[in-house]
């Protein structure tokens, strides 16, 4: 079930139907203007906050109602005119990305801007994709860096050696399933010094 603040849930669950609705009527992309429009000022933030807000709403959409949804910034719905004033390109809406680069720039933050809308993805959608590795991406080096922190502190001995790699373990059963257990004991175990490298690549070799 998505976090959302008891105080924010229905009026989180009513934009969250209304973007559904949009997505029935073949809006895609809607923009955060249009998504709020109407609210009159039931929105529990302020005006730098649709972010934050929004999130809960892409959220809910995601895990309640199993639909992929992901932001997009200023450059999803923007044309790029040339000095003539010729439309050099028409907007990524109209004219899908093409590249990764392309992709990237569709997304909030960088290049992208700020958050601009929500969007739908439709098959091998390449800004999708690109949404997903980013946001992985972040994932994987917060995960990197509290693994450091393990490894440190069973160096400093401020972590016994014995319990946290084991805790590690069972932490990411808890969240990614039993599957994942014994491959996340054996990198917190290397990761520690514990292991040495040719033993646990003989252990993996075994396995496999």
């Amino acid at each position: 079930m998505p976090r959302v603040n008891p105080e924010r849930r229905p009026i989180v669950e009513r934009v969250a139907d209304k973007c559904l609705f949009f997505l029935s009527k073949g809006d895609r992309c809607p923009t955060v203007g249009k998504i709020l429009r109407g609210l009159n000022g039931e929105v529990p933030f302020g005006a730098d906050q649709p972010r934050k807000f929004l999130a809960e709403v892409r959220r809910r959409i995601e895990t309640i109602y199993e639909t992929p949804v992901c932001s997009v910034g200023p450059m999803m719905y923007e044309r790029q005119v040339a000095d003539d004033g010729i439309i050099a390109r028409e907007s990524f809406l109209l004219d899908p990305p093409k590249s990764d680069e392309e992709a990237k720039s569709c997304l909030p933050g960088g290049h992208g801007g700020k958050l601009a809308g929500l969007y739908f993805p439709e098959k091998n959608d390449k800004i999708y994709e690109q949404w997903c590795l980013k946001y992985t991406a972040q994932g994987l080096k917060q995960t990197t860096l509290n693994i450091g922190r393990i490894h440190d502190g069973v160096k400093q001995k401020v972590l016994s050696k014995h319990t946290a790699p084991k805790k590690l373990g069972e932490l990411c059963n808890d969240v990614l399933g039993e599957a994942m257990t014994p491959f996340i004991e054996r990198l917190a175990l290397r990761v520690a010094g514990l292991l040495s490298a040719s033993k646990s690549e003989k252990s993996m070799a075994e396995e496999d």
